[in-house]
C-alpha cells in the first residue's frame, strides 16, 4: 500500500485525505483532496488510485468509482435508428435529423492552426510537443468531447427507448472532424444507450431508392446517383443506409468489403433484370423513408435515366 484515500475527521480542509508513503521510513505524506457529488465516502472508491502530472503543471488524482452504470439493454419491441458522422455534422440520424452543423468551421479553423503548428516544429527536428501546442490539441479534443455529448443527450431525449446503429469503423487513414468525432459519439452512445454495430462497406456509395454502388455518387454533402438519378443529402443516406445493413442478413460485421460490394452489385443487377422484364419483379427489402425540404436537392428521375444502366448490364453475365 503506497497510497490511500481516507475520509476527513478532524482537520477539515478538504473533503478526504489522500495518505503517500514516503522513502523515510513511518512517515507518510497527508494531501487533503477535494472529491465530486458522485463519490461521498472513501470506500466509494477502489484501491487503484493513478496519480499524474498534466500537461499545466497541476497534479491530477484519479480513482475509480466502485459504483456499477449499466446501460439500458436492448427490448425486442424497441425501433432501431441510424447514427452517422457527417462531413459537415457531427451526427446525421436516418430520420432525417442533423446535428452539430455549427462546429465544422470551429473545429476546422482550430485544427488547421494544430496541424500548422506541428508541421513547423517538425520542419525544425523538434520532438516535444510546445506548451502552445498541448493547449491547443487540449482545446480540440475539449470542443469535441463537449459537442458530442451535447448532441448525444439530444438524440436519446428525442429517441427514448431506441437501438441506435453504428458503424464498425476502421479510423486508420481517417483524419479531421471524422475521427475525432466518431470516437467521442461512439463512446457516448454506448455509455448511455444500447448500440448496434454495422458493416461500414460502401454505406456512403450505395443509392437507397435502386442500390446502385459508386463512387461518383457522393460529392461533398450532395447524393446524385448515376443510376436512377435520385438526389438527397449525403449524410442523410449515410444515416439511412447503415440502419438498412442491420436489417441485411446477407452481409455481416466481418464481411470483407471486396465480398460486401458483390454482394450489393448482384442484388442491383438481379433488380434491374426485374424491372426490365428479366424476371420476375421483387419489392425491394425496405423502401427509403420520405425526403423533406431539408434534405433533398432535386426530384427523382425516371428509371433508366442515368448512365450506370447499360455499363451494369453488359456485365451482367458475368454473375
Amino acid at each position: 500500500m503506497t497510497a490511500r484515500l481516507e475520509d476527513v475527521k478532524e482537520a477539515p480542509l478538504g473533503d478526504f485525505w489522500f495518505r503517500v508513503s514516503s522513502l523515510k521510513a513511518h512517515q507518510s505524506v497527508w494531501l487533503p483532496l477535494v472529491g465530486n457529488p458522485y463519490v461521498l465516502q472513501a470506500d466509494q472508491v477502489g484501491r487503484g488510485i493513478q496519480a499524474r502530472k498534466t500537461k499545466r503543471g497541476f497534479w491530477r488524482f484519479e480513482a475509480v468509482d466502485k459504483t456499477e452504470w449499466a446501460g439500458p439493454g436492448p427490448q425486442g419491441h424497441w425501433p432501431k435508428l441510424g447514427v452517422d458522422v457527417g462531413l459537415n455534422v457531427l451526427a446525421a440520424t436516418s430520420d432525417g435529423g442533423l446535428y452539430g452543423e455549427h462546429v465544422k468551421p470551429k473545429f476546422d479553423k482550430l485544427y488547421q492552426r494544430v496541424k500548422k503548428l506541428r508541421a513547423n516544429r517538425q520542419r525544425q527536428g523538434l520532438r516535444d510537443n510546445s506548451p502552445r501546442l498541448d493547449h491547443l490539441e487540449s482545446r480540440l479534443s475539449g470542443l469535441i468531447k463537449t459537442e458530442t455529448g451535447r448532441v448525444v443527450n439530444t438524440i436519446i431525449r428525442e429517441n427514448p427507448e431506441t437501438v441506435f446503429v453504428v458503424e464498425d469503423l476502421d479510423l486508420r487513414g481517417c483524419q479531421g472532424q471524422k475521427r475525432f468525432a466518431y470516437r467521442a459519439l461512439q463512446a457516448n452512445l454506448e455509455r448511455k444507450a444500447s448500440t448496434e454495430k454495422v458493416n461500414p462497406a460502401y454505406t456512403s456509395q450505395e443509392c437507397p431508392s435502386c442500390g446502385y454502388i459508386h463512387r461518383g455518387n457522393r460529392r461533398s454533402t450532395k447524393f446524385a446517383c448515376k443510376s436512377c438519378g435520385r438526389k438527397a443529402h449525403a449524410d442523410w443516406v449515410g444515416s439511412l443506409n447503415v440502419l438498412r445493413r442491420s436489417e441485411d442478413q446477407h452481409i455481416e460485421v466481418g464481411d470483407r468489403p471486396r465480398s460486401v460490394k458483390r454482394v450489393l452489385r448482384e442484388r442491383y443487377l438481379r433488380s434491374r433484370n426485374s424491372s426490365l422484364g428479366f424476371g420476375r419483379l421483387r419489392a425491394p427489402s425496405s423502401s427509403p423513408l420520405p425526403l423533406g425540404r431539408r434534405l433533398t436537392t432535386g426530384a427523382p428521375v425516371e428509371t433508366g435515366a442515368g448512365t450506370a444502366l447499360h455499363s451494369m448490364l453488359a456485365s451482367s453475365s458475368r454473375f
